[in-house]
């Protein structure tokens, strides 16, 4: 969880966020967050809205070749991690959040636009959600070939801030 945006902020609070040792030095915290001084005068306030959290999500593709059914998936859970399904192509983030943490999509949202054949697409497109439950997306055919890209962007809940983004393909073919 990020660091307040104004008010005092302690050494103690800087050290909870980013981790150190005792005593605290507030040397320690060189270049710990964007806007934090590499080398010279730092102080408490270079770290206001700063966090040693992370969001961060790949580029990748997903795809299932199965006779009879073929489907893909592609989940945000609620503590950080990713689940898909399917042959993971080019796909292999298994986090959108680090650390991972109990109940952190509660901070954030995620939406999605799709393009391609969406007909046998499921998951929420087009609005933000929040991902205090798992957010996910399947597409599913036991016909021909059909392939989805799914734009993938996720903000901080606080702030309405975009913190990472991605693109997705998820192809399958349930006639292989």
């Amino acid at each position: 969880m990020a660091l307040q945006s104004s008010g005092a902020i302690s050494l103690s609070e800087i050290q909870t966020e980013f981790g150190g040792s005792n005593p605290i030095a507030i040397s320690e915290y060189y270049s710990a967050a964007t806007g934090v001084p590499a080398s010279g005068e730092i102080s408490v306030a270079d770290f206001y809205g700063t966090s040693a959290a992370t969001v961060a999500i790949d580029n990748g593709s997903l795809s299932d070749f199965s006779i009879g059914t073929s489907s893909a998936l592609f989940r945000l859970n609620t503590n950080g991690t990713i689940t898909v399904t399917g042959n993971l192509t080019s796909y292999s983030d298994t986090n959108w959040f680090e650390p991972t943490t109990t109940g952190i999509g509660s901070d954030y949202q995620v939406q999605v636009t799709a393009a391609g054949d969406t007909s046998s697409l499921t998951g929420v497109l087009n609005q933000y959600s929040t991902i205090s439950s798992a957010q996910t997306w399947t597409l599913s055919t036991s016909s021909i070939q059909q392939s989805v890209t799914l734009s993938v962007s996720i903000r901080d809940v606080a702030t309405s801030t975009v913190q990472d983004t991605a693109t997705i393909t998820i192809t399958v073919d349930g006639g292989v």
